[in-house]
């Protein structure tokens, strides 16, 4: 179900009054950390720029998509400021890749359902050639850096800005920002009336073990100076507070521009992929089809019907038959990485041929071991195949909870972690739910999970085989399908890895 942010209507704002912007740039983790309380313990509202390559690269000082949809969600503006954060103005990059930069920013934003209405300036840097390009990819207004001083002419934007294209803020001086700054900033504003955007970066706690860099980037804020600036601001008119008639606002609200649209759901997709055609693996069958659920199988032709231990032929065709997606695992289950390229070539590609004259479509592919390199990508690609999942990168604990849906490398599909480091023991059913749950509660997205031995109590060999690696008890694995079908939360569908990639 869409989720509506929960903005409140946009102050009137008559010319005797001022209304103040509370900008933040560059997506930094810490703003979610320190400044979303903040603002959410003093019910305002702010505008959030970021570059979408470095939350799509997971960088370790982003925001993550998932942060992003809280944020909006609770009401904030979340607003483009370039693919890769490039500063619009340099003459060492063409003006068609900056226009790329800034056009696939603001698609992708999109694509996430944000609705991007408004740009920020990486460095704050804007001409008339980055205004264009701004305009050009759709945006309706943008945000430079500084030119109002408290003591200058330029104290405040009049109400919709000067310019939308090169909307200005307070200018501060370099360092830490300070309450006195900002009080002042919006004490001159107030003596005038209008539009005063500020503009805030790194937002930094005393007992985070990152301080000490926070506070010596650009202009950061301690969160508790933050603080108290928005206490002074929620005081407006009172003693001690700001400036009488003083709102805060979000900048698409200052400047009248269509209010946010509902926040898409967030599907969360599960695929049960199994590896190397374990004949245990054929247990999993009848709670497929009771459940009317898909796997992945992914088979080594060189084993298949060949060796104890290994499914039949006929036991592959008829999952196949049933519906699942059996794909390539190499022919002898070998690591990719370090392999000459003529055998890696001929692991790959004569296991996907093999594999298709058995009567499998073999367009999913898993690198054996998860080892893989861009060498491995190349030629599992080169073979044919649709995609190529790795080893486990996705945690219950995060940062990473689940792949994105399309992946960001179809060649490169991140798994759902083992239980425990060493992935020699065996599979739980809390783990699998929490993991399906986390990645819900994180804006959804794919989680891969992977089995390998399915261990039957009622078999003589299911001690043995819960000591192999990774192995899940049957009970334990019919348990998962139950509660996908029956408990996960809304939205939670099982899908194969062919059907996710396409």
């Amino acid at each position: 179900e869409a989720v509506r942010p929960t903005v409140r209507p946009a102050p009137a704002v008559p010319a005797h009054r001022t209304v103040v912007s509370l900008t933040f740039n560059d997506g930094a983790v810490s703003q979610f950390t320190y400044a979303a309380p903040a603002l959410a313990e003093h019910h305002q509202q702010a505008t959030f720029f970021v570059a979408t390559g470095a939350i799509d690269d997971h960088h370790a000082a982003a925001m993550q998509w998932w942060q992003l949809d809280r944020l909006y969600a609770e009401g904030h503006e979340i607003g483009g400021m370039g693919r890769a954060h490039t500063n619009l103005t340099t003459r060492q990059v063409d003006a068609a890749r900056l226009r790329r930069e800034v056009c696939e920013d603001a698609r992708r934003l999109k694509a996430q359902g944000y609705d991007p209405t408004t740009f920020a300036y990486p460095a704050g840097a804007a001409n008339r050639a980055a205004e264009q390009i701004v305009r050009s990819c759709g945006y309706r207004a943008a945000r430079a850096a500084g030119g109002l001083t408290a003591t200058g002419r330029h104290r405040v934007e009049p109400p919709g800005g000067a310019d939308r294209f090169a909307v200005r803020t307070a200018t501060t001086p370099s360092g830490p920002l300070q309450l006195g700054t900002l009080q002042r900033a919006v004490r001159a504003a107030a003596g005038r009336g209008g539009w005063l955007p500020l503009a805030f970066n790194q937002v930094c706690h005393a007992g985070d073990r990152e301080y000490t860099g926070c506070m010596t980037s650009s202009k950061p804020i301690r969160d508790d100076t933050l603080r108290q600036f928005l206490d002074w601001l929620a005081a407006a008119g009172k003693p001690g507070g700001a400036p009488a008639g003083v709102t805060v606002s979000r900048l698409r609200d200052a400047l009248r521009l269509p209010p946010s649209p509902p926040l898409p759901a967030r599907p969360t997709v599960v695929s049960l992929t199994f590896d190397d055609g374990s004949a245990s693996q054929y247990l999993a069958r009848q709670a497929l089809l009771e459940q009317r659920m898909r796997g992945t199988f992914y088979l080594n032709s060189g084993t298949l019907g060949r060796q104890a231990g290994i499914m039949s032929l006929a036991q592959a065709r008829r999952l196949r038959d049933d519906g699942n997606d059996m794909g390539g695992h190499t022919v002898h289950h070998v690591k990719l990485p370090g392999l000459p390229h003529d055998q890696a070539v001929t692991e790959v590609c004569s296991d996907r041929v093999r594999l298709r004259q058995l009567g499998f479509a073999a367009v999913s592919f898993a690198y054996p071991f998860g080892a893989f390199s861009p060498q491995a990508e190349a030629v599992a690609r080169s073979c044919g195949y649709r995609s190529g999942r790795t080893a486990g990168s996705l945690s219950v604990a995060g940062p990473l909870y689940a792949e994105s849906v399309p992946p960001k490398d179809r060649f490169g599909i991140r798994l759902l972690n083992a239980e425990v480091p060493t992935a020699r023991g065996p599979v739980s059913l809390a783990h699998l739910e929490r993991a399906v749950l986390a990645a819900s509660n994180h804006g959804g997205g794919w989680v891969p999970v992977l089995f390998h031995e399915l261990c039957d109590p009622r078999q003589r060999t299911y001690t043995p085989c819960m000591s192999s690696y990774r192995a899940t008890d049957l009970s334990v694995f019919v348990g998962f399908l139950r509660w996908l079908r029956d408990e996960a939360p809304g939205g939670v569908t099982v899908r194969t890895v062919a059907q996710v990639v396409g």
